[in-house]
């Protein structure tokens, strides 16, 4: 073996000094170092760093926010049996960040279990895995393909469904994968959204912390397994992509049928196939359909049985084809009957020689390395479409704006740049408007001042704080002030009783100190903690009767004018309206709303009253996430709050649903009549 040399170096007054010597690698690092330095690339990468950094921070969720869909864009789920010989699956959901889990739910059980360690023998035999699917993006229209008469299709056939929507994007898409390796903006990102993202172990903690978060997992789990027979990943044969078309086509619209299926089809005709001793086919058809009606209650736990009927089901469909093979009626009216109730409800076996396939609107996805769609049948019933992707389905997107959201998917620093210099210039807008309304105010004030030999207090004021304070006296009155507050230039406001106009100024200007400190951009983040540090701040400095208000949460204390009660507006979600009406709050009640408008049917936006900020956009975020039904149980079981929900119906006028505690306090508008229909739970 080659020992390394050493080479003395004497120095005067003290002790030997040594160094490798000889070895080309560190020549060859001392070097690339020293041309680093000369050519300023690391002063470049660090400088793209802190600009990420920057920009990560300030675009970052909001603390609190429940990071929905990156847990579901990495969920797994694993199938497998603890023997080779049982006749029953077990089902594991493991949460991952970063591609990791740290954390999993064992559906059987409804517990959560520490990450697994090591390998397990029963699941590498017996099991099946579902890897994370990522929603990239949305397609809205539909096409035919023609199917040519080889078995191979031509480029220029797939060319519409592949390189138009999926691989036009990979070249860009690695080229951009490649340069974020290297770029120093794409690292300080990270580095700047880390305590806002899954992969921080605080916000692993507070998401396994959220209420009933084990059924929350369990119905996504089931989404996940239920959308898993119609992915259509790249397939270049002809014939076996015509027959998988076919099969999710079948597939997706049993589902959709199973979901109401008010003749009763479905019975009877598990009820032929035992007649014609077809067992396993009844069996998994009745199973099928009782698990879609099972998972589509707001109220049920998802077990076993349901993810292991569909495994049954759609390994039925893909190994036989259509049920009817070897079970079709012989020629005559049963027959007649038969298939013309099958071509209604979609069911009907396709041809044998199909020469177009209809491709119709359709969730780009990724699956591992492979890109994909889903079609929209089951992502557009609220049954089989994951809370992630309900705002995609409204994404009006094809050709080159299709492309551009899914290469966006892959690189989200770069629309958060986006985002950060839009917020900037719309921060300079405003600073020049507010600037432009001191400087009219503040020579109001200096006329009124010289015209007058005793100027008002609120006039001085006004002309010592022009840029923050713009006072307006409602009704003639010197006992209400509401000032605006700056929160990304949104309505936010404070409303003061008081009769020292001074005094109301200066907390105004600690209110704006309390928000400019946890908004540095004006992005809405923390606000809920923001509205109840303003609120202790008043209470401390005896200002008992004020309500503040920042987008999305509200906190009252006291009384207004007259010892009546705060209100506050609450807004449509789909902006048919103005206004649907007011919630009045008592004092030291907070109120916060969330919104899910681009969801097709079921809830669109919750409004929360509880005793504090915090737990009212809690709970908000909560409940929003559920399915109206559950929602409204999971509010009567928590008598700390009381809730507003707003559900979308198929016929375009939503339910309105009251919690009882609020009925006497909520004051409908006139418009809101006609829109929504009121009910109390």
């Amino acid at each position: 073996m080659r020992k390394r040399r050493l080479r003395y170096f004497p120095r005067l007054g003290g002790r030997p000094r040594f160094r490798l010597a000889g070895r080309p690698w560190i020549r060859a690092g001392g070097r690339l170092a020293r041309f680093l330095f000369k050519s300023q690339i690391l002063t470049v990468f660090f400088g793209l760093c802190v600009l990420g950094i920057f920009v990560g921070v300030q675009t970052r969720p909001a603390p609190g926010t429940f990071p929905y869909a990156e847990l579901f864009d990495q969920l797994q789920v694993v199938s497998y049996r603890d023997a080779p010989d049982d006749s029953s699956s077990r089902f594991v959901v493991q949460l991952c960040a970063g591609g990791r889990v740290f954390s999993q739910y064992d559906i059987g059980a409804r517990a959560f279990q520490p990450p697994p360690s090591g390998r397990s023998y029963a699941r590498a035999i017996t099991g099946s895995h579902y890897g994370p699917l990522r929603v990239r993006g949305h397609v809205d229209n539909g096409f035919w393909l023609d199917m040519p008469s080889r078995r191979t299709l031509r480029p220029e056939q797939y060319e519409e469904l592949y390189r138009r929507t999926l691989d036009f994007v990979k070249p860009l898409s690695n080229l951009t994968a490649a340069l974020a390796t290297v770029s120093g903006y794409s690292v300080g990102y990270r580095i700047g959204t880390w305590n806002g993202s899954l992969s921080s172990k605080a916000v692993q903690q507070r998401v396994l912390a959220m209420p009933d978060l084990g059924r929350l997992i369990a119905r996504e789990a089931w989404r996940r397994a239920l959308l898993e027979p119609v992915i259509m990943t790249e397939e270049e044969d002809a014939a076996r992509f015509t027959a998988v078309i076919h099969t999710h086509e079948l597939y997706a619209n049993f589902f959709r049928l199973a979901l109401d299926d008010s003749d009763g089809f479905i019975p009877r005709e598990a009820a032929r196939l035992e007649g014609l001793s077809r067992m396993q086919e009844a069996r998994a058809m009745l199973a099928f359909a009782g698990a879609a009606r099972h998972a589509a209650q707001d109220t049920v736990h998802v077990t076993n049985a349901d993810f292991q009927a569909i495994e049954r089901w759609a390994t039925l469909l893909d190994q036989r084809g259509h049920w009817l093979v070897g079970a079709i009626p012989p020629p005559g009216a049963e027959r007649i009957q038969l298939m013309g109730t099958l071509a209604w409800y979609g069911l009907a076996p396709p041809g044998e020689n199909a020469d177009r396939v209809w491709v119709g609107p359709r969730m780009l996805v990724r699956l591992g390395d492979a890109e994909g769609f889903v079609a929209d049948e089951i992502p557009a019933t609220a049954a089989g479409c994951p809370i992630s992707w309900r705002p995609r389905l409204k994404d009006e997107n094809r050709g080159a704006s299709a492309m551009m959201s899914a290469w966006l998917a892959d690189r989200p620093e770069l629309t958060a740049l986006g985002v950060c210099v839009q917020r900037i210039a719309h921060g300079f807008v405003a600073a020049q408007q507010r600037l432009a309304s001191a400087s009219t105010r503040a020579r109001t004030a200096s006329r009124e001042s010289s015209s007058s030999t005793t100027p008002s207090v609120e006039a001085a004021f006004a002309a010592r704080t022009p840029a923050i304070v713009t006072e307006a006296v409602k009704s003639g009155r010197t006992d209400l002030y509401e000032f605006p507050l700056s929160v990304g230039g949104s309505g936010a406001s404070l409303r003061l009783m008081a009769t020292d106009s001074v005094r109301a100024g200066i907390l105004a200007l600690a209110a704006q100190a309390i928000v400019t400190k946890a908004e540095p951009s004006g992005s809405g983040r923390n606000a809920a903690g923001a509205v109840d540090e303003i609120a202790d701040t008043l209470r401390a400095y005896g200002m008992h009767d004020a309500m503040i208000a920042l987008p999305g949460v509200a906190r009252a204390l006291g009384a207004s004018r007259g010892s009546e009660a705060w209100s506050l507006p609450l807004h449509d979600p789909l902006d048919r309206i103005a206004l649907i009406g007011h919630p009045r709050l008592a004092g030291g009640e907070a109120l916060a709303t969330s919104t899910l408008a681009e969801a097709p049917l079921g809830l669109i936006g919750v409004a929360v009253v509880a005793e504090d900020a915090r737990a009212a956009a809690l709970w908000s975020a909560t409940l929003i996430a559920l399915d109206p039904g559950e929602a409204r149980i999971k509010a009567k079981q928590h008598p700390e709050i009381a809730a507003i929900l707003i559900e979308a119906s198929a016929d375009g006028r939503s339910a309105l649903w009251v919690e009882s505690g609020l009925r006497d306090r909520f004051i409908l508008d006139g418009q809101a009549q006609s829109s929504f229909r009121v009910e109390s739970f």
